[in-house]
Parts: structure tokens; sequence; C-alpha cells
């Protein structure tokens, strides 16, 4: 992981650069928090567990739904309905003698229809969740998920941190290096020239000479 956070920030200060010649640290560290990919990924995973969340809480919330249908009929349907009717009523009459018998012939058949050209209806519905086991169960495990991911992100953002601080201060370490070794340089040189003159006139061995000459070449 530490390895692949410091080949990431390596190509991040390679891109930079083109825009920026230099970083504070503090530059460093913000432009390392939010362009590392790991860190991008897990606040997404982050987003998604909140819209989980959300949709297993809006499961739990009382709801109410309302419905409303209209039909018309270009046609009325119809039921053929035969009359029971009359022939019940004279039969009374008959029995009674209030009428004289006679022969009433086939009943009567009429259209009957239950339908109007136009209907309209409505509905209401409300409901709730009372309990249901499975939903807490759910409602928890998204819960839990967001803290785990909130803690890789707090985690990587610390080894984020962590490794750009000591690059950066790796490169001041480089920076102060050189110049001390620019500086140990031109004193090895003035130093070098000095002996080389009192070699010459004789106050010091070419020995000498040559240990310092060997050092100012390393």
């Amino acid at each position: 992981m530490t390895r692949y956070i410091y080949t990431t920030l390596f190509s991040f200060f390679l891109v930079a650069g083109f825009s920026q010649e230099t970083f504070s640290l503090q530059e460093a560290i913000d432009y390392a928090l939010s362009n590392h990919p790991s860190i991008k990924l897990k606040k997404l995973d982050i987003q998604t567990a909140d819209s989980d969340i959300k949709e297993f809480k809006a499961i739990g919330m009382p709801k109410v739904t309302g419905s409303i249908n209209y039909q018309y009929y270009l046609k009325t349907p119809v039921q053929p309905v035969e009359d029971f009717i009359s022939p019940a009523v004279y039969g009374v009459l008959f029995q009674e003698q209030v009428i004289e018998p006679r022969e009433l012939g086939a009943p009567e058949v009429f259209e009957f229809s239950f339908f109007q050209p136009h209907n309209l209806s409505g509905g209401l519905e409300a409901s709730a969740l009372l309990f249901d086991g499975s939903y807490l169960v759910g409602l928890k495990a998204a819960k839990l998920y967001k803290e785990l991911v909130a803690k890789e992100v707090n985690q990587t953002e610390q080894d984020v941190v962590t490794a750009v601080t000591k690059a950066y201060m790796g490169i001041l370490i480089l920076e102060e290096n050189q110049i001390v070794l620019e500086k140990n340089i031109t004193n090895l040189d003035k130093s070098l020239s000095d002996m080389k003159a009192m070699y010459k006139e004789g106050f010091i061995e070419s020995l000498d000479v040559d240990r310092l000459e060997l050092s100012y070449d390393n």
C-alpha cells in the first residue's frame, strides 16, 4: 500500500510540475488528498452508502397512495333479462279470481344494463411498516458499511499525509546535502590549489596533494 502511495504521489507531482514549479508542504498534502484515486473511490462509496441508508429509511416510512380511474363506454354493455314479474302478478290475480284465466304467451325479454356511459372511481390507501427484522438488519448493515468506508478513507488520508511528508522532507534533506557538498567542493578546490602551490615550493610531499585530489574527485 505504501509503495503504491509513493508511486501515485510521484505521478501527481510530475503532472503538477507542468503548471506549478514548487509546492509548499501543505500544498503538496492538499494536492495529494484531492487527487489520490483511492480516496476518490472511497468517497464515492460513502455517497453510495448514504443513498442505501436513505433507501432503507424510505421503506420504513408511512406511505399514502391514491388512485383515480375513469371509464367511458362508447356502447354501454347490456344484459337481456326475461320479464318474470308480469307472469307472477297475473298468477296471483288468477288465483284470487280477480281476473279470468287466459293465456299470457311467452314472457317478454328486455335489455338491462348495470353500467353507466361515464364511470369515475377513486381510491386512497395508507400503510406503515410496524416491524420487519430484515428491514432493521439491512438498515444497520448499511450504516456499518458507511462507518467502515469512512474509517478506510481516514486511514488512507493519514497514509497519504505521512508519505507526502516523508517525500517532501527527503527532498529538503537532499537539497541541504547538495548545498553542503557544493561548499565542500569549493573549499576542497581552494585547499587543493593552495597545496599544489606549497608542493611547488617544496613545503609538502606529493602524497599529500594526491590524497586531497582524490577527496576532491570523490
